[in-house]
């Protein structure tokens, strides 16, 4: 049966045996393979996805562009920079191309006021309410959620692992959003899946428990129950010496663990919400923007003098491909603008363009949106935020349990968050 997205073969999965079981085909999860079988190529490893596709918080899309002809864009994670290690060192060895982000020109402000204004080079701080606005402004473009739900020593500690604050939010050589990959970033899982192998790999599968069986040779074995997105009558089940989760952490919380997990554990997991990221590609025709001097970047908070009003935009960036074709990306993390129709959000978000760039954005030749909370299997993005009050559970995040392992980006120490610390926390798993 054939992948609806991508027209891959879909395996059917079956009661069965294995040496490790890896849920989530994102990049941690299938570096995870990649590490296991690179030393010891004899292990049966089994790796279940629940999406439908492989790339986890990776998606990369085809739309129409410049000229009458098609490109691809990235409607989930799209940036790398060169301090970046492990992703960088990836991108290399699976003989990928990067190319530098657009970030010339004169970017739009809407901090502090309602007031729209021009700046070459970050503004400094004019009062109160400015600082607080360009605090919420930085979060919800990292991390895809206001301030005031997060913990400031989680913001801290997600800053260090990055090197610093400038690196996380600036452009530059050495910045977080330094450069994209042509073609698309979830190339990286499907060149992964063609070394680990197709076959080892079942979507539209949904890991429901996980279950501790003691053997009578005193050896202990975890009992995985699966069940297809497809077909919900078609449950399996599969026995591995090892499981590794290479989940976000709160869709962990939301597996059934026979014995029950550590209270810690369970509290963190639960405690671990995904960002709210509502990400939009538009592609143009012309670069109307770039020949007006403007860089294609824009950071507000939204907020306008009427309350309860919000504009959808947090964040806006060009987007323009490789191959020179025209496009503007953004974000909007207010939740008001999941609710509406999509109809509704595209002309609110265009229109929203059209107040810094001109109404040429009101008339792109191909748009599309994707709220991330709505993705099943992920519940939000770009990365999972810990609560105020929630730190001292953190400190567990990357702890394996019996003979279950964590992995995914948020058990990353260095750039936590990004791809590079998916690749970092792949590598983390002990062999077998």
């Amino acid at each position: 049966m054939p992948n609806q997205e991508t027209g891959e073969k879909i395996n059917f999965l079956k009661n069965q045996d294995c040496d490790v079981l890896i849920v989530g085909a994102g990049i941690s999860g299938l570096i995870s393979a990649r590490e296991i079988l690179k030393a010891d190529p004899e292990l049966k490893v089994i790796i279940i996805e629940g999406k439908n596709r492989v790339g986890g918080r990776t998606h990369t899309v085809e739309l129409k562009c410049a000229g009458g002809e098609t490109e691809k864009w990235d409607i989930g994670g799209q940036w790398v920079g060169e301090t970046q290690i492990h992703i960088i060192n990836l991108i290399k060895e699976l003989d990928l191309e990067t190319y530098d982000q657009h970030a010339g020109g004169i970017t739009w402000m809407q901090i502090g006021s309602s007031k729209q204004k021009k700046y070459t080079i970050i503004p400094p701080v004019e009062d109160t309410r400015y600082l607080v606005d360009s605090v919420d402004v930085i979060t919800k473009n990292l991390f895809g959620i206001s301030a005031a739900k997060m913990s400031f020593l989680y913001f801290l500690v997600y800053v260090k692992s990055g090197g610093n604050l400038d690196d996380l939010i600036g452009s530059s050589d050495t910045g977080a959003d330094a450069m994209k990959i042509a073609g698309g970033t979830q190339q990286i899982s499907q060149k992964l899946c063609d070394i680990v192998g197709w076959e080892k790999i079942y979507l539209n599968q949904a890991l429901l428990k996980l279950k501790f069986l003691d053997e009578d040779n005193g050896e202990t074995h975890v009992e995985a129950i699966v069940q297809s997105t497809l077909d919900e009558t078609k449950i399996s089940k599969i026995t591995a010496k090892r499981v590794i989760l290479a989940i976000p952490p709160s869709e962990c919380s939301k597996i059934r663990f026979q014995p029950s997990l550590p209270f810690d554990k369970k509290q963190l997991f639960e405690g671990f919400p995904q960002g709210h990221y509502l990400k939009f590609i538009a592609t143009y025709e012309i670069p109307f923007w770039k020949e007006k001097g403007f860089s294609g970047g824009m950071f507000a908070t939204g907020f306008t003098d009427n309350p309860g009003e919000a504009h959808p935009l947090n964040a806006v960036y060009d987007a323009t491909s490789k191959t020179g074709k025209p496009a503007l990306i953004g974000f909007a993390v207010n939740k008001t603008w999941s609710d509406v129709t999509p109809k509704v959000r595209k002309e609110a978000i265009l229109q929203d363009l059209a107040r810094f760039f001109g109404d040429e954005a009101l008339r792109p030749v191909d748009y599309i949106d994707k709220d991330w909370r709505q993705e099943i299997f992920n519940g939000g993005c770009p990365t999972g935020i810990i609560p105020v009050g929630n730190m001292e559970a953190y400190a567990r995040v990357r702890e394996p349990w019996k003979m279950i392992h964590f992995a995914g980006t948020e058990t990353a120490t260095m750039w936590i968050g990004y791809m590079s610390g998916a690749v970092q926390s792949g590598r983390f798993i002990p062999q077998p």
